[in-house]
Order: structure tokens, then sequence, then C-alpha cells
């Protein structure tokens, strides 16, 4: 699995899903979880986020799937996206 965040096109899908999984997923009255703790980081200055593994897995399983099986590189993919 690894062999394929080599691929840029297959990097980029990742960073891009894992992005809408940020902006799109809400709770069960239908508010952003993500949306008001990534504002929070922007204006508390902070640099990690804390994602809950379920959602992830629930509703973009073939990113949660990167994700375990090998974490250094899809936070490296990651990174790469949003800090550049």
């Amino acid at each position: 699995m690894q062999d394929w965040l080599l691929h840029p096109p297959v990097r980029r899908t990742i960073a891009r899903e894992f992005r809408t999984f940020l902006l799109e997923y809400t709770n069960e009255i239908g508010e952003s979880v993500y949306g008001a703790r990534i504002n929070s980081l922007g204006e508390r200055n902070l640099e990690s986020l804390e994602v809950n593994y379920s959602h992830l897995r629930n509703t973009r399983a073939t990113v949660a799937k990167f994700l375990v099986q090998c974490p250094q590189e899809v936070l490296k993919v990651l990174s790469h996206y949003y800090h550049s």
C-alpha cells in the first residue's frame, strides 16, 4: 500500500478526500464537527487537530485504510499539501 503513495495522483486524492472530510463531516444535528476546531487552530495559532478515527473510517474508508497501513507517509502527504 505504501507504494501507492509514491504516485502523485494518489497523494492528491488522499489530501483532497481528507480535506473534504474535515469540511463536510457533521454531527447528528447537522453541525460541522471539524469546522470550529479548524477555526480555533487559526485563532489560537495551534498546530495540531485531533480527528476521531471512526468518523474518518465511516465516511472515507480508503483514506482511513491508508492511514492505518502507513501513518507516517500519509501524515507527510497531508503536511505537504496543507503547509505549501
